[in-house]
């Protein structure tokens, strides 16, 4: 259907930059859905499958995090220009707006010293303490603490932890039933690396940041298919029902 495309992805696969790979092209009511390879090579091989689960890594700011924003932006319950003070008072900058935080606009650091090795609650104080720079407002500089901070200020307006929020705002409404959070267990999870230590990855997300904050990170740790991954996709392309105003 899209043969540059295409011819792209198998080139990645054959050079070994990828052991494996499920994609699929979708163009109006047209589907086509291919499979290559393995879903982990060591300790032993895996022959992928179309049902094999997926780290998505920031594919979660799109799917679950943006997501439930828009939808709160819909509704009216929050806006643009409301200050990141209003739902984190603790949070020292008050020029920083959720605009900022959701077009990568807040000229806010992703660096935090001894990030890997602090606890789930120190990493949360970290992010909470981090200051926007000169360039607020100015300049597109991508970064995961955007995306962390949304997270947390969901948790305060749910007032339950990310990981639940999703679950209840946008997988179950979309009847996304294989799409998880890490850490996961079962056997059709793509292995995502291989550590200096030695241990696999598989079923845990590979964010180190989302590897800390666990259930409460906003930039991190979806696992999903490829089904159900087009049934998020398709929301965009033309459902009217899960968005009041049409996607």
């Amino acid at each position: 259907m899209y043969p540059k495309t295409e011819e792209k992805i198998i080139e990645g696969w054959q050079e070994s930059i990828f052991p494996g790979v499920v994609y699929r092209f979708i163009e109006g009511k047209k589907k086509e859905t291919k499979v290559l390879g393995n879903a982990a090579i060591i300790p032993q091989e895996e022959k992928m499958t179309q049902e094999h689960l997926f780290d998505v890594a920031s594919l979660t700011k799109v799917i679950c995090t943006t997501t439930v924003i828009l939808r709160l932006l819909e509704a009216g319950e929050i806006f643009l220009e409301d200050p990141v003070q209003k739902y984190l008072p603790q949070f020292p900058d008050r020029r920083l707006n959720l605009r900022h935080l959701l077009t990568h606009t807040a000229d806010i650091t992703s660096w935090i010293n001894q990030r890997d090795q602090l606890t789930k609650s120190e990493l949360k104080q970290a992010y909470l303490s981090i200051q926007a720079g000169d360039k607020l407002g100015k300049e597109v500089k991508y970064t995961d603490s955007g995306m962390i901070l949304l997270g947390f200020i969901l948790e305060e307006i749910y007032q339950e932890n990310v990981s639940t929020i999703f679950q209840k705002e946008v997988l179950s409404p979309l009847k996304m039933t294989n799409s998880y959070f890490s850490p996961i267990q079962g056997t059709k999870i793509v292995a995502t690396e291989q550590l200096k230590s030695g241990k696999i990855l598989k079923g845990e997300v590979h964010d180190p940041k989302a590897r800390v904050l666990k259930e409460h990170a906003g930039n991190a740790g979806l696992f999903t298919t490829i089904d159900d991954l087009e049934r998020f996709v398709q929301v965009y392309l033309n459902n009217t029902e899960f968005f009041t105003s049409g996607a």
